[in-house]
């Protein structure tokens, strides 16, 4: 059974793959199609969020002796790249740049991100998940 301050640690992360799971949190008003660099700029904020949680959680369990320090190095390499992607995305959605001019530059960030980490621990498996699920939607956007 799960005591309420195990519960209260993992409930942000239930959350951010609740909205990665539900796709966006709000629902365009029907017949107004939501503008793409907002449809981005949502999926940027979980990505982020994401990698922060898996960041957090990351350095528990290597302060744990859970995960070693060359696992650790790699999880960590890959969060500054997802991070540097997702700073480098919101940039450039909020730029006086055309959706088309936007579109090119994105998928050239997005390009530069490895595909996916694997770990052995499930939760930091499925914040890991949760980045390259964002990354896969705003290139999907894109």
């Amino acid at each position: 059974m799960v005591n309420a301050k195990e519960f209260r640690k993992w409930l942000p992360v239930m959350l951010v793959l609740a909205l990665l799971l539900a796709g966006c949190a709000t629902a365009p008003t029907p017949g107004v199609p939501e503008a793409p660099q907002v449809t981005v700029s949502r999926y940027v904020q979980l990505g982020a969020a994401s990698s922060a949680l898996a960041a957090d959680t990351a350095i528990a369990l290597y302060n744990s002796k859970q995960i070693d320090a060359n696992t650790f190095n790699q999880i960590r390499t890959y969060l500054k790249l997802a991070d540097q992607a997702f700073r480098d995305i919101a940039t450039e959605t909020a730029s006086a740049d055309t959706w088309a001019v936007m579109r090119t530059k994105i998928a050239a960030i997005g390009a530069k991100i490895a595909v996916s980490q694997t770990v052995t621990d499930p939760t930091l498996q499925a914040q890991l998940n949760a980045i390259v699920t964002a990354l896969q939607n705003i290139l999907g956007v894109v």
